[in-house]
């Protein structure tokens, strides 16, 4: 698959994770928020980190093959949220 990866917003102080949308979202605690900009690119606030997972990883979960995970961003983004 050739498609964006997926991305999830983590947030650092109640650990809910969330998957990025073009639509704001915000963590259970309320301290984090983010949302996908159109182009395709995350906007974060509040203490959390985002991972972007490649489609072939998150499709091999449920055949049992490992693939790669990688951390985008560990520090809040500055977005227009």
């Amino acid at each position: 698959m050739s498609s964006a990866p997926l991305l999830l917003l983590n947030c650092t102080h109640c650990d809910d994770v969330l998957k990025l949308v073009d639509q704001a979202r915000s963590c259970e605690c309320g301290r984090s928020r983010g949302a996908m900009q159109s182009d395709n690119r995350p906007s974060v606030t509040g203490p959390a980190r985002v991972f972007t997972v490649a489609w072939e990883f998150y499709d091999g979960l449920c055949e049992g093959t490992p693939g790669p995970v990688s951390v985008l961003s560990s520090e809040k983004s500055r977005g227009s949220l």
